[in-house]
This record gives C-alpha cells, sequence and structure tokens, in this order.
C-alpha cells in the first residue's frame, strides 16, 4: 500500500508539473480549484466510509453481500444529494466545464465499495496494482499530450476525471470477480440504521476534508487568479507532504499501536511515532525551503518561484498536521473516533469564524486562519490523550 501510495503521489506530482507547464498561472489555478470542488462536494459522500465499512466487512466475511449493498446505496443517496447540490452551485457560477465532475461524483465513493472488501480481506495489492496501473496510463497520455503542446485545462480536467472513474470501476468489476457479490434487497430502514451506525465517522472527514481545501474555496474570489495559480502550487506541495504523512503514518501504526496490548507499551510506542514524523518533517521542510525556487522552478516551471516564499508560510501547519496525525493513531487503538470528529469540528469551526470575519482577507491572512484551526484541533487531541492517558493509568 505504502508504494502504491507513494508512486501515485509521484507520478500525480508529475502529471501536475506537465499540466502547469502547459497552461497560463491562471488556468492552473484554476484547474485547482476544479479539483478543490471536487473534493469539498465528495465530502458530503463519505458517510459509512473507509473507517467504518473496513472493520464492519471484516466481522462478517461470510455475510457481507447484505452489508455492502445497503452501503452502496447508502452512499449512492449521499452523492446523489451532492451532485443535486453541485448542479445548483454550477447554475449560480455559470461556469459549465464543471459539470465534469458530475460523473466522478457519482461514482467515485458509491463504486469504493469495492475497495473495502478488499481491505477487509487482506488484498490491498490487487487494487494496488489497478491504481499504479491507471496512474500509468494517466501519465503517459499527458506526458504525449504535452510533448505535442495539446493540453489545455479541459484536457486536464477530463485526463484527471477520466482517471478517477475508470480505476474505480475496474477495481469494482475485479470485485464482483472475487467475490460473487451479488446487489440484494434492501429497504429504508436497513439504510438509515447503517447511517446511525456510520454518522459520527462521517461527519469527522467531512469536517476534515471541507478544513484541508477550504483555504482554495475562500481565496478563489477574494485574490487575482494570478495569485491564485502561485497559491495553487504551494499548495500542492503541502498537500503531497501531508499525503505522504498519512500514508506513513497508517502504514507504521498497525505495528507500532495497534498491534500492542500493553498500554505502557502503546504509550512508547507513540512517542516513537511522534518523534519520528516530527523529525521527517523538519527535516523535509528543511530541505524545501533551502532549495525552494529551485523545486518550484524544477516541478512547475521558473514562472512559479514566487510559490517558494507562500510554502514557508505553510510549513507551520505541515508539523502540526504531522504530529496530530500521530496522536489521532492513538484515538484510533482505543475507538475514540468520536474525539477525532470532535476535533475536526473544533479545527474548521475556527478557520471558518476566523475567514468568515474578514472578507478582504489575503493569502497571509488566510494561512493563519487556517494554521490557528489546526492548532486549536491539536490542542483539543492533547487535551484529550491526557484525560484518556489519566483514566487508564
Amino acid at each position: 500500500v505504502f508504494l502504491e501510495k507513494a508512486t501515485t503521489i509521484a507520478l500525480g506530482l508529475l502529471c501536475t508539473s506537465l499540466i502547469a507547464r502547459s497552461l497560463s498561472v491562471e488556468d492552473f489555478g484554476n484547474f485547482q480549484y476544479s479539483l478543490v470542488l471536487l473534493n469539498i462536494f465528495l465530502s458530503l459522500t463519505y458517510f459509512c466510509g473507509a473507517e467504518f465499512l473496513t472493520p464492519k466487512i471484516t466481522t462478517q466475511k461470510s455475510n457481507s453481500n447484505k452489508l455492502i449493498t445497503d452501503a452502496f446505496f447508502l452512499r449512492l443517496s449521499f452523492s446523489l444529494i451532492s451532485s443535486l447540490i453541485l448542479i445548483i452551485y454550477i447554475i449560480q457560477a455559470k461556469t459549465n466545464i464543471l459539470y465534469i465532475i458530475l460523473l466522478p461524483l457519482l461514482i467515485k465513493e458509491t463504486f469504493s465499495i469495492a475497495l473495502n472488501w478488499f481491505q477487509a480481506h487482506g488484498k490491498n495489492y490487487i487494487p494496488s496494482k489497478i491504481q499504479i496501473f491507471s496512474s500509468i496510463i494517466k501519465t503517459t497520455i499527458i506526458y504525449l499530450l504535452f510533448a505535442h503542446e495539446k493540453i489545455s485545462l479541459d484536457i486536464a480536467l477530463i485526463m484527471f476525471f477520466a482517471e478517477y472513474c475508470f480505476t474505480t470501476i475496474l477495481i469494482f468489476i475485479i470485485f464482483k470477480k472475487e467475490s460473487g457479490f451479488k446487489i440484494q434487497k434492501t429497504s429504508v430502514n436497513n439504510i438509515l440504521s447503517l447511517l446511525k451506525e456510520s454518522w459520527s465517522f462521517g461527519i469527522g472527514i467531512f469536517f476534515m476534508m471541507i478544513l484541508q481545501r477550504i483555504d482554495k474555496f475562500y481565496l478563489k474570489s477574494r485574490i487575482s487568479e494570478y495569485e491564485f495559480g502561485l497559491y495553487s502550487a504551494a499548495s500542492q506541495i503541502t498537500e503531497n507532504i501531508l499525503v505522504f504523512f498519512s500514508v506513513f503514518i497508517t502504514t507504521i501504526s498497525p505495528l507500532l499501536i495497534y498491534n500492542k496490548d500493553n498500554y505502557y507499551q502503546v504509550k512508547n510506542s507513540l512517542l516513537i511515532l511522534i518523534i519520528t514524523t516530527l523529525f521527517i518533517s523538519l527535516t523535509i521542510i528543511t530541505l524545501i525551503n533551502t532549495f525552494s525556487s529551485e523545486i518550484f522552478s524544477l516541478v512547475f516551471g521558473e514562472i512559479y518561484k514566487a510559490s517558494s516564499s507562500i510554502f514557508l508560510k505553510l510549513s507551520p501547519l505541515i508539523i502540526i498536521y504531522t504530529l496530530d496525525l500521530s496522536i489521532s493513531s492513538y484515538f484510533n487503538k482505543f475507538n475514540m473516533g468520536k474525539t477525532i470528529m470532535k476535533k475536526w469540528i473544533i479545527s474548521f469551526s475556527t478557520s471558518f469564524f476566523l475567514l468568515g470575519i474578514n472578507n478582504d482577507a489575503n493569502i497571509d491572512y488566510s494561512i493563519i486562519s487556517i494554521t490557528l484551526g489546526y492548532l486549536l484541533g491539536f490542542l483539543y487531541s492533547l487535551f484529550s490523550f491526557k484525560m484518556k492517558d489519566n483514566k487508564l493509568k
């Protein structure tokens, strides 16, 4: 899984690099904004997400068809609701290009029940290979288009969203073959019952996803398209680093923390994880900031050199995020899902409030607002950890 994620991150960054070099700074910003919108509206579909469904399938391996059917229709319902909200937004924004988001919005989370089944059965290598295969195809096509100077904003969006759909559907087809899955009869009561069980996970993920993208959504109409393009480049590097740490901590947590039965071993392992992630994050930030101009010029092109100063201002957010993610592995160990939910609500509410009270905000104010949101959420995590620690001592 780590290899797959590392490969897809690297290939994704290469694709983004080729697109940034092909488009104007303004169009690159619009490209990034379209991806942000997809992820914002996708956040409405994460009820009964992987964090809830995968463990549930694990405990019902012999009779999971009914559970997966209920999850499929629950996710589809929220995907339809999210699509309707998106259509209303598109009509008001008067930008027809955003209709391209509708298909991946309907497909991605709904059909990702297949991915959860593979995870529950210890067969992650199958979707991982499909993801790498899809990423290689996308990268190859984008490179050929780049070489022939054929990349436009529309084509860039089509390539990214087509890959989302192709990968998801291919994984679902192989899942049906592997599992023999067939849609079962269900009812509204069954679906609502599943929603009652999973809503706290969905709420937490919803606020997390919104928080991670609210800065771009907020800045789009408040700064010039050129500035937004520069900010998007800095934000892209930041997001890649955050994804790297998410994958790293998710991969290492079972070995370091989840498999430990002795509480003091759990605490010692958590300390090791925190020190390790802190050291790695500081090293990465130092290296990037030392060679920031060269890195942004190499990845995005000479015109994006100014993005390096923006990345420097985003650096504290990376440190806070990685420390908080490490502590969250402790919460996961002790099934403290509601604590994680409350943390993300606090983080989002703080950032949303700070952004909302200043309509004339600039990039610096936005970064400060988002960073303070993450910081307050992290402080709540520390407080919750201390409270739980006192009970378990």
